[in-house]
């Protein structure tokens, strides 16, 4: 009896906690994704927005995995130049629970019940990845994702796959710094930002291998997994047609050789996207090259890779876009709110009709008698002087806006606001007068440069009427790189 009694109670033990993971499953299952902000700086359209995704992350790691995306990005911003280009980002967390972690896998082969694909970040499902993270965005915005993998075989990868509408995907695997000593969560988190390179703006890596690059194959800056050759690696060893070549120095020598009395230099140093011989890379040190586990951290960013990311950064955020104008009684304000670099100060200079109104400053004040009434175009360029970019052929980082403004004067010459004998008699004063000057032109109602019947008509139109002080400006816009 007791044997029965104690088979029973072991039965309904085992029963409950059946349940109760069939309920969780379920609960997984039907999971929704969700997204958190982590850094915002701006609106989606001109921001790039990084995206982390969940992958081989269960129900009770939600924890865990907020906790190693605050690790990669709060160490990502210590790097140039993304510490100083912070404000140009802002930064989402999607989170949606897997049925099976990873590591809870013991035979190859055997179903993984990952959400985004089998065996997570070695064969995600790129359509899926697509329709999560783009389900938060505009269908422009420009966005990078990251696919944080909960797994201890993938440090990391990347690539700018075709068909999906992102920039590019990285997959970085966060347990490798809890299976490993070496691995650090600050290495970690450089492997993270050396990932995110790639994704973003193409990077190819700086390191070599075995390989062997035959002298004929000319085509192999075009065959990594990205959508446009490779910023930061050449097959070309003429000084006059290397890439980089305004970051080289007139004694540095070509091929340069790979010693210590370069190892500050830029140049051309054979080794790189592991092939031994026959690709260049500009920098024998860099954060896109090989890791040196003699050393805590990833080395900074060469000039020519920190160049390539700036340019990559300047093509998606545009400093002239989020524009306000605000009609006052007597004045017109253009403003615009662009992010800062933290390092310097962005160059803004405002004109009417190609003449210089104003600089430095995010706003401009328009008046009739400031900019004079008639047709117009005021423009605004902003400049981004930063000294990591010493190529700019495309002027990726000249960013222009233009309006055509149109100021025609009020028929309240007198400014009381009511158009009666008062403004009659000062019109009649200057009727039959050419409009030359600020003071004749208020009276040049049609503005055809002189004062005549097409005023005086319009003149009629208004008389006795009350009339808003508003000044009005007729607004079109135009914007773009110069």
């Amino acid at each position: 009896m007791k044997n029965t009694l104690f088979t029973l109670a072991v039965f309904m033990v085992w029963l409950g906690s059946s349940i109760a993971l069939a309920e969780e499953d379920a609960l997984v299952a039907t999971e929704i994704p969700t997204i958190t902000p982590l850094m915002a700086n701006g609106p989606n359209s001109n921001r790039v927005n990084i995206v982390f995704l969940s992958e081989a992350y269960i129900a009770s790691q939600k924890e865990t995995y907020f906790n190693d995306v605050n690790i990669a990005i709060e160490e990502m911003f210590k790097y140039s130049p993304y510490k100083e280009y912070k404000k140009y980002f802002n930064v989402w967390s999607v989170w949606v629970a897997s049925e099976d972690s990873l590591l809870a896998v013991v035979k190859r082969g055997e179903e993984t019940r990952t959400y985004f694909g089998e065996w997570g970040g070695l064969s995600p499902s790129l359509s899926k990845i697509d329709n999560v993270s783009r389900s938060f965005f505009g269908k422009d915005d420009p966005i990078v994702v990251i696919l944080l993998v909960n797994d201890e075989r993938i440090s990391g990868g990347a690539s700018q796959p075709d068909r999906v509408s992102f920039l590019g995907l990285a997959s970085v695997g966060p347990n490798i710094m809890r299976r490993y000593p070496f691995y650090s969560k600050e290495i970690f988190a450089d492997i993270n930002t050396h990932e995110v390179s790639h994704a973003f703006a193409g990077l190819a890596d700086e390191y070599s291998g075995f390989a062997v690059l035959k002298p004929s194959v000319k085509d192999i800056e075009i065959s990594w997994p990205f959508r446009e050759i490779p910023p930061n690696v050449t097959t070309e060893n003429n000084r006059d047609l290397i890439k980089w070549k305004s970051w080289i120095s007139v004694d540095v020598p070509i091929p340069t050789p790979s010693s210590i009395s370069y190892v500050d230099e830029v140049g051309l140093f054979e080794g790189a996207g592991s092939y031994a011989n026959g690709l260049y890379k500009p920098k024998q040190v860099c954060a896109m090259g090989e890791y040196d586990r003699n050393s805590e951290r990833l080395p900074p960013f060469c000039q020519v890779c920190r160049e390539a990311i700036v340019k990559t950064i300047a093509k998606y955020v545009d400093p002239t876009a989020e524009l306000v104008s605000d009609v006052g009684e007597n004045t017109t304000v253009f403003s615009i709110n662009p992010p800062e670099p933290s390092d310097h100060n962005l160059s803004v200079q405002w004109k009417v009709d190609g003449q210089v109104a104003a600089t430095g400053a995010t706003s401009f004040p328009a008046t009739d008698t400031e900019i004079g009434y008639g047709r117009h175009k005021l423009s605004v360029e902003v400049v981004d002087t930063t000294s990591f970019v010493r190529y700019d052929p495309d002027k990726l980082l000249v960013k222009f806006k233009e309006w055509d403004v149109i100021s025609l004067p009020l028929p309240d010459f007198t400014g009381d606001g009511v158009v009666d004998f008062n403004d009659f008699f000062q019109f009649a004063d200057h009727f039959g007068q050419e409009s030359t000057t600020a003071e004749i032109q208020k009276y040049d109602l049609d503005w055809d440069g002189k004062i005549g019947f097409g005023d005086f008509f319009l003149f009629a139109d208004s008389f006795g009427k009350s009339i808003s002080k508003k000044q009005i400006f007729g607004i079109t816009s135009s914007s773009g790189v110069k």
